[in-house]
């Protein structure tokens, strides 16, 4: 009697291969990693052009191009190691409804993500605070030359949201994996306010880069 309850009220079972079969999960971390590393590819490209001014000018073009793709290159790789976690590995292992990421591609890898994630986002915050506060002190000092009077917008445009991506993606991630020592229980509602803040803080990102920032869209339309 005590297993019928135990088995009536637990979540169903499945293999970690179904749940890493499952394309949500894919698209979710292509979702977490792929704006973490856009982040820091353009944080440490505005603090080069702040810093380095005159070398940045003879190697922008390719600079961009090479950060984009190498970005581009590190989603799909850890996207690979993922799949190759949950449908080779560990397929075999058993697996709780719903499929979540741990549920999907085990401890470990769910783990790298929140902090690789999480790595991104500060990462790119701190160069894109660097760069903010030079141009700042050169802004106090009078120096008004062209290239800071061009870059001192765009500057700020991404420290709002390097700023925004600290509340809304890397505290919510250091959150969740914190609820893994069961230092206490979280509820699915909160689990989907998270998720929210997650979506609201990339749609929030690509409506600024997409309708303030002309030159991000030409670039992008460049590499493709």
């Amino acid at each position: 009697m005590e297993d019928s309850f135990r088995t009536m009220y637990s979540y169903p079972k499945t293999m970690r291969s179904d749940c890493a079969m499952q394309i949500e999960n894919t698209l979710l971390v292509i979702g977490n990693q792929g704006p973490a590393m856009l982040a820091l590819a353009l944080g440490f490209e505005r603090f080069c052009a702040i810093r380095f001014p005159a070398s940045y000018r003879h190697f922008k073009e390719k600079m961009f191009h090479i950060l984009l793709i190498f970005a581009a290159i590190i989603c799909i790789t850890s996207v690979c190691v993922a799949l190759y976690t949950g449908l080779i590995i560990e397929k075999d292992l058993a697996a709780s409804l719903p499929c979540t990421l741990s549920n999907a591609f085990g401890f470990t890898y769910t783990t790298f993500n929140y902090f690789f994630t999480s790595f991104g986002h500060t990462a790119g915050f701190i160069f894109n605070f660097a760069a903010f506060w030079i141009i700042q002190s050169f802004k106090n000092k009078g120096r008004n030359s062209q290239v800071i009077a061009k870059e001192i917008e765009q500057i700020r445009l991404m420290h709002f949201i390097s700023i925004c991506s600290l509340i809304m993606v890397v505290i919510p991630n250091m959150f969740l994996y914190a609820t893994r020592f069961n230092f206490f229980t979280l509820d699915y509602v909160i689990l989907g306010w998270l998720n929210c803040a997650f979506v609201s803080r990339s749609a929030f990102s690509l409506h600024l880069l997409g309708f303030r920032s002309p030159k991000f869209r030409q670039r992008v339309s460049e590499v493709g």
